[in-house]
């Protein structure tokens, strides 16, 4: 029962640091790196103690790309993917971490093998992935799904946003412009209409 008790407390300080981490990204590396450690050191009590938790295990690789450690993220990626090769968390977070690694085709793999989930930050990964490896049509696709559903009243955090775009406009806006989050949304939200504007205009002229 104590193991039980430390193995709950670990995980969710696990989930705490997480939220944490992703706060941290938009900030300086020092304060990211300290979270990032922190995060790493309980996802890693937490799987001293259960090994084979899914959850936990997806969790380090996502603390391991914050902070930049790309190559131990993919290992940690391919042993969660080795313990249930059918849990598309990791196959999202296995994405990310190979994009920075430059290796497109791989990542495009990934992120096709979890198509069906259209959760918002999910589709902000798929998105950022298409940018980066230069499919402009996908990624265009992507933000005018999330569009569509925010049009319709859904939830369309700022976190998805920001990995769509790159967390520069964010704090380039913020930080150095001065803006408030009401006109940085703002702002975010245009782009998101430009580039779909864009890209309907580009297939009417197809036809």
């Amino acid at each position: 029962h104590e193991i039980v008790q430390v193995h709950r407390r670990h995980v969710i300080e696990t989930m705490q640091r997480y939220t944490q981490v992703k706060a941290a990204a938009a900030e300086d590396d020092t304060a990211l790196a300290l979270v990032v450690d922190a995060g790493v050191r309980e996802a890693g009590l937490a799987l001293a103690i259960e090994p084979f938790a899914l959850l936990t295990n997806t969790r380090m690789v996502s603390f391991l790309y914050y902070g930049r450690r790309y190559d131990e993220a993919l290992k940690q990626a391919q042993r969660t993917v080795e313990l249930d090769s059918t849990y598309f968390h990791i196959d999202i977070e296995r994405a990310r971490v190979l994009v920075e690694l430059g290796r497109c085709s791989e990542a495009i793999g990934a992120i096709s093998r979890a198509a069906h989930v259209t959760g918002p930050i999910h589709q902000g990964i798929r998105g950022y992935t298409y940018a980066r490896c230069g499919r402009r049509a996908e990624a265009v696709a992507e933000l005018g799904r999330l569009l569509d559903q925010e049009r319709v009243g859904g939830s369309l955090s700022h976190y998805a946003l920001a990995v769509v775009y790159g967390i520069e406009p964010m704090v380039i806006l913020k930080d150095i412009c001065g803006a408030s989050d009401r006109e940085t949304e703002a702002v975010v939200r245009w782009m998101m209409d430009a580039l779909v504007d864009s890209a309907l205009r580009q297939a009417q002229n197809k036809r």
